[in-house]
C-alpha cells in the first residue's frame, strides 16, 4: 500500500495491565507482529494484473485462460493447477481493488494471530476450496479472483471469535465472531442478484473451508510461538 513503511524490528507496545492475560496476549500479537504475507500476496496480485493488462488491455477470455483462470474444460483435461492460479488473477482494477481492500482488512489481524505460515496455508486451501466449488456450481463460467480465499479468511474470523472469545478485548469484538456476520450476509445477497457476475459458489466454498480450518488449525496468539506447532492448551480454548 502506498505511503506505508515497516520498521526494521517489531516495536514492543505496552499492553494495559488491567487486561486479563489471554486478552493481553491477543493485543500484544496484533501490536508487535507484522503482516508480511498479506503484503506479498497484494504485490503478486498487482504484478499479475499488470502483466495481463500489458498482454491484452481488454482482458479477453482467452487471455484469462492463458494466465490460469478457472476453466472447466481445461481442468477436466488435467490442468488442475488452474484451481490455484485463478486465485491470483483479477478481471480489471476495480475487481483487484475491492479484493485488496478485503484482504487488507481481514488478513492483517489473522496473519498476526495465526502466524504467516498458517495464514498462507489457510488462504491457499480456502482459495482452492472456492475454486473447487465453482468448478461444480458454475461449470460454464471462466472465473478468476481471490474472493474464495478472502471468504475463507472471513470464515476463519468467525470461528476465531467463537473459539477464542475470552481472548478478544471488547474493543475488538466487531472484527471477529458474530461481528463478521453482516459482512457475510451482505456479500452473499449481492452475489445472488441476477446478472451480478459474481461467482457465489467460490464464496460459499471458501467460507466453508475457512470455517472448517478454523476449528482444525490453532492460532498462535502469543508472540514467539512456533508458527506450526500447537501451543500449550491455555485456559481460553473452548
Amino acid at each position: 500500500m502506498a505511503g506505508m513503511t515497516y520498521p526494521s524490528r517489531p516495536r514492543r507496545v505496552a499492553v494495559p495491565s488491567m487486561l486479563p492475560p489471554e486478552m493481553a496476549a491477543t493485543v500484544e500479537s496484533l501490536s508487535r507482529r507484522r503482516a508480511i504475507a498479506v503484503v506479498v500476496i497484494l504485490i503478486v496480485n498487482i504484478l499479475v494484473l499488470v502483466a495481463m493488462m500489458v498482454t491484452d488491455p481488454k482482458l479477453s477470455i482467452e487471455t484469462l485462460k492463458h494466465f490460469g483462470a478457472k476453466a472447466n474444460d481445461e481442468i477436466a483435461q488435467g490442468q488442475v493447477w488452474r484451481l490455484v492460479t485463478c486465485i491470483f488473477l483479477h478481471i480489471g482494477f476495480l475487481h483487484l481493488l475491492f479484493n485488496s481492500l478485503a484482504l487488507w482488512s481481514f488478513g492483517r489481524d489473522l496473519e498476526k494471530l495465526y502466524g504467516s505460515g498458517k495464514f498462507v496455508l489457510i488462504y491457499l486451501l480456502s482459495g482452492i476450496a472456492g475454486s473447487g466449488a465453482s468448478y461444480f456450481l458454475a461449470p460454464h463460467a471462466v472465473s478468476a479472483g481471490a474472493s474464495g480465499a478472502i471468504f475463507g479468511l472471513i470464515g476463519l474470523s468467525l470461528v476465531f471469535g467463537y473459539r477464542y472469545r475470552t481472548a478478544i478485548p471488547p474493543q475488538l469484538k466487531s472484527r471477529f465472531g458474530s461481528g463478521v456476520l453482516p459482512v457475510i450476509l451482505y456479500n452473499m445477497l449481492i452475489g445472488l442478484r441476477p446478472g451480478s457476475g459474481i461467482d457465489v459458489g467460490a464464496h460459499v466454498g471458501g467460507l466453508v473451508a475457512g470455517i472448517l480450518l478454523g476449528f482444525v488449525i490453532p492460532a498462535s496468539i502469543r508472540p514467539g510461538e512456533d508458527d506450526f506447532a500447537a501451543p500449550p492448551p491455555p485456559s481460553y480454548y473452548t
